[in-house]
């Protein structure tokens, strides 16, 4: 029998942004009958390490929830997921995590490019200063919007990312992938391989905010698909 689909979704940021990145995500999939949670990681003072026991700590008590990761949020799953008892995962336009073993918060090239990067009092600046000038205003060209988004971004370390997590095993869980930009496509190339459920939306990095019902309906149609295997 197919299992029936999960009614709770965890929706997790990235350490590098806020919880403002998904919340218009987490109210449209509220709007299609989902109760969604968007716990909050306080990057700029919790260590890598510790990011999956700030979500557990963050949430109410749940059984069986689905798990969405976006971008760097992707490597929290798995550390998520026995501990929820998670019914699925699914990666949001965030690297696929390695089997298992310590897995750190970055690839070696952009791990470079975020120490290249101006230390200002031992702290990095934020994400939407790290593109140069204008680069936000391409992304989000409204300055309120703009300014919605960057309420909550954290300023980490540059040692934040030399730390690792451990991530369990967990390649006998359901997991599909949605892919919002181009620069992902690798991944979900990877995830088709895997047999996985995949959606492709040709929109940016972003699209969890910028475009929330398009996002929250691609969830929810990865979801029937998990839920038919």
């Amino acid at each position: 029998m197919p299992a029936p689909p999960p009614r709770e979704i965890v929706l997790v940021h990235s350490p590098l942004v806020g919880p403002s990145s998904l919340a218009p995500t987490a109210e449209a999939l509220e709007r299609r009958g989902f109760r969604s949670y968007t716990p909050c990681i306080e990057g700029s003072d919790v260590a890598w390490r510790d990011a999956p026991g700030a979500v557990l700590a963050a949430l109410p008590e749940l059984s069986g929830p689905l798990l969405v990761g976006h971008s760097a949020g992707c490597l929290l799953l798995p550390a998520l997921a026995g501990p929820l008892e998670a019914w699925g995962m699914i990666f949001l336009d965030g690297r696929i995590p390695p089997p298992r073993g310590p897995t750190p918060p970055a690839e070696p090239e952009f791990d470079a490019f975020v120490k290249a990067l101006p230390v200002e009092q031992g702290r990095l600046p934020r994400w939407s200063q790290w593109w140069g000038p204008g680069g936000m205003a391409t992304l989000i060209p409204d300055r309120w919007t703009r300014e919605a988004f960057e309420a909550d971004l954290p300023r980490l370390r540059p040692e934040w990312f030399d730390d690792v997590i451990e991530t369990p095993p967990w390649d006998h869980l359901r997991a599909g992938y949605l892919q919002t930009s181009p620069r992902l496509a690798d991944q979900a190339e990877a995830a088709s391989a895997r047999g996985w459920p995949v959606q492709s939306l040709a929109g940016t990095h972003l699209d969890p905010f910028l475009r929330p019902g398009e996002t929250a309906l691609a969830i929810s149609e990865l979801i029937t698909a998990l839920a038919a295997r």
